[in-house]
């Protein structure tokens, strides 16, 4: 009840500020770790630079890869809401529980389904989480073509696959793309990857807002389609990154 009273637009300014002002301090920290040896730097300087692994194809492959998993993470739930209010004109009590029982979903289920992976090769698990990616996002194409309990129904039951999804893919990924980073520039290429997460995650809600304002069909088709690519992408990645798609997830810690 108290909610309303907090959601003014100073309090989400002052959420901006604070966020931003947390990056500085961590900017700062970074700045003063103490500073690598000379033998490390020539290290880095010589098989690590930002151009030996921007030329790594097979790795910035795998990060453009990994971008349709993020784009669909971030726009399983960013229009939804929207969604709901002007084209199916329902409650928004059906965005709000999507969302709240996808949360719950990804926390309770991960652990489990990471320790299904165990023993099955990386490979597996992203095409997994593509195929079941672009199966939720099919689901929603009828959306405003049926009524609002079969409309309503839809939403949940895809939340619930979005989730299983993202629970699939998160870990999988960033184990897969350590394991694909260039010797020596292990750094630089985990900020490529971490890029390929925060790029879908910036455009998603203005380039998912402006194809919604032409089609609710072609918004979920799209999605739906560029999990799909996903997969033979990978069947070629994993060719050329054995070590890294191939092999099989770690096992759960206990």
């Amino acid at each position: 009840m108290m909610l309303p009273t907090i959601t003014t637009p100073w309090a989400f300014h002052l959420l901006a500020y604070v966020n931003a002002a947390s990056f500085a301090v961590a900017a700062v920290l970074i700045r003063l770790l103490p500073a690598t040896d000379r033998a490390t730097a020539a290290f880095d300087a010589s098989s690590g630079s930002w151009r030996a692994v921007l030329a790594d194809r097979p790795f910035t492959g795998f990060c453009f890869t990994h971008m349709a998993f993020t784009l669909a993470s971030a726009g399983k739930f960013s229009v939804l809401p929207i969604v709901v209010r002007d084209l199916l004109h329902g409650p928004q009590w059906i965005a709000g529980t999507a969302i709240t029982l996808g949360t719950v979903v990804v926390v309770t289920t991960q652990r489990p389904i990471v320790a299904v992976l165990a023993g099955r090769s990386r490979t597996a698990g992203l095409i997994g989480s593509a195929t079941l990616f672009a199966i939720c996002f099919a689901l929603l194409i009828p959306l405003t073509a049926v009524s609002l309990p079969v409309a309503t129904a839809l939403i949940l039951l895809t939340s619930l696959g979005f989730s299983i999804a993202e629970a699939l893919f998160g870990p999988t990924a960033t184990a897969a793309a350590a394991a694909a980073a260039p010797p020596g520039a292990e750094g630089r290429a985990s900020s490529i990857f971490q890029l390929s997460w925060g790029l879908p995650i910036a455009l998603a809600p203005g380039l998912l807002a402006t194809l919604l304002s032409t089609s609710n069909a072609l918004t979920w088709s799209i999605l739906a389609l560029t999990c799909a690519s996903a997969v033979p992408a990978l069947l070629v990645l994993r060719r050329k990154l054995p070590d890294a798609l191939r092999e099989p997830s770690p096992p759960v810690a206990a």
